[in-house]
């Protein structure tokens, strides 16, 4: 599995749900932990952003810092009114990627 473009992968969400995407990445595009930030970061607000750059390693980006141009995003929010909101905030032409972790069984029906 590949990004699009050179595009890095946008967690959205640093908290628990967000380092469950990250493990999950790390599976899906085949990458030892220790080089996770060459493909993927988080997004957070800019409070959290004022006391934390990096969770597990891996760059932590604010909105302001968000461009649509350069990632794939993943939201990684458990809370659903939380998760549209952050969703309804992104810019156009964000591009939203679906992780499937490989030792998944999906069903054809």
């Amino acid at each position: 599995m590949e990004l699009s473009g050179g595009r890095k992968l946008l967690i959205a969400g640093a908290s628990g749900f967000g380092k469950e995407v990250l493990s999950c990445a790390r599976d899906c595009f085949g990458v030892p932990a220790d080089r996770l930030a060459e493909v993927a970061c988080f997004l957070e607000t800019e409070a959290f952003c004022q006391e934390t750059r990096s969770v597990l390693g891996v760059p932590v980006i604010s909105d302001a810092e968000f461009d649509p141009e350069l990632y794939e995003v993943v939201v990684a929010i458990g809370d659903p009114g939380t998760r549209q909101k952050i969703v309804e905030g992104l810019p156009g032409g964000t591009r939203f990627r679906t992780l499937i972790h490989p030792s998944a069984c999906v069903s054809g029906w």
